[in-house]
């Protein structure tokens, strides 16, 4: 295993020269995707488009101590107004969480077992109980409907593809009523229903990959590196440059190697470069953040390397060649 500092002097700040500024072949996507705002806590997003109205924002139930766990979704006013202030409810919201209650045993279905699950539901007074099962592309939709002290309660679990996690969804509706409105239900059924699974690009954006023809920009837990991976035509030489984005960001990489790209639908069986890597990031006087990634980097064709090995240097990056390729698959 190699180890890169990419931050040599992480004690002090790196400013990059104006070459940083100046020539920079590959620039990040733009960061546009709803549902990182909708989710900014939640470290696995979910990759969706949610289909909710365009004033619907993210806030948080306030807590005593700690960081929030219930995200509130819905117009800024109506979310400051309840929470903050007191105010009665006058419109639906919906509210998120990580469920505790319900887990993912396998990639694409939910656990949650019907007969075990209404016999739960029943014994805290949950009563009148309609089930569904959905779908948001690759992640499963547990939705129900029932009755509890004569008020009709709808909530939704959603399997997030990762660690067996799952998100639990209710809507809010105000209490002076024991029936959702028609407006209610239209809100809810729309999110339900109509939310899709972004495409395959995106989506590896919503996961801290914005992967580009030549070039990666790794962005998860505040470790932004980009990774490029270029192959000279005169003479077939690959290259693979890291260059941090910030300078307390330290990599470790194994030996990369070429794969074609699988995904179907998205540059499928373009040539990519793998490599494994453990990021570190250097919090209170020690590496302390850790994630182990496999980063993917389509290779780009040109004429010349886009950045010289001296502005490489000069932007506290790394180059690998291809004779420390391990092998191709």
């Amino acid at each position: 295993m190699k180890i890169i500092f990419i931050a040599s002097c992480f004690l002090c700040f790196i400013s990059f020269s104006g070459f940083a500024e100046e020539k920079q072949p590959y620039k990040p996507s733009q960061d546009n995707l709803r549902i990182k705002y909708l989710l900014p806590l939640i470290t696995f997003p979910l990759c969706v488009e949610p289909a909710l109205p365009k004033d619907f924002k993210s806030g948080y139930l306030p807590v005593k101590s700690g960081l929030p766990t219930n995200m509130i979704w819905g117009p800024t006013s109506i979310i400051k107004s309840v929470f903050e202030k007191k105010a009665p409810l006058e419109q639906a919201l919906i509210m998120v969480d990580l469920a505790n209650n319900a887990t993912q045993e396998e990639l694409g279905h939910c656990a949650l077992h019907p007969e075990e699950f209404l016999h739960n539901v029943k014994m805290v007074g949950l009563k009148d109980i309609e089930t569904e099962m959905l779908s948001w592309g690759d992640y499963p939709v547990y939705a129900v409907k029932a009755k509890i002290e004569g008020k009709t309660v709808h909530f939704a679990w959603v399997g997030l593809n990762y660690e067996n996690r799952t998100l639990l969804f209710c809507l809010l509706y105000p209490l002076n009523r024991n029936e959702p409105s028609k407006e209610d239900l239209e809100l809810w059924s729309n999110f339900l229903h109509k939310t899709k699974q972004l495409p395959q690009g995106e989506c590896l954006r919503a996961l801290g990959f914005d992967m580009q023809v030549g070039c990666t920009f790794y962005h998860r837990n505040h470790m932004p590196v980009q990774f490029i991976a270029e192959q000279r035509t005169r003479d077939q030489k690959l290259r693979i440059v890291i260059i941090p984005q910030n300078s307390d960001v330290l990599v470790r990489y194994e030996e990369f190697y070429r794969k074609p790209m699988e995904t179907p639908d998205w540059h499928y069986r373009e040539p990519t470069v793998k490599l494994p890597c453990t990021f570190y990031k250097y919090v209170k006087r020690d590496w302390e953040m850790r994630d182990d990634q496999t980063i993917t980097i389509l290779i780009k064709s040109v004429e010349e390397f886009s950045l010289t090995d001296e502005e490489v240097e000069q932007s506290n990056g790394n180059i690998i060649y291809e004779k420390e390729c391990a092998s191709t698959i």
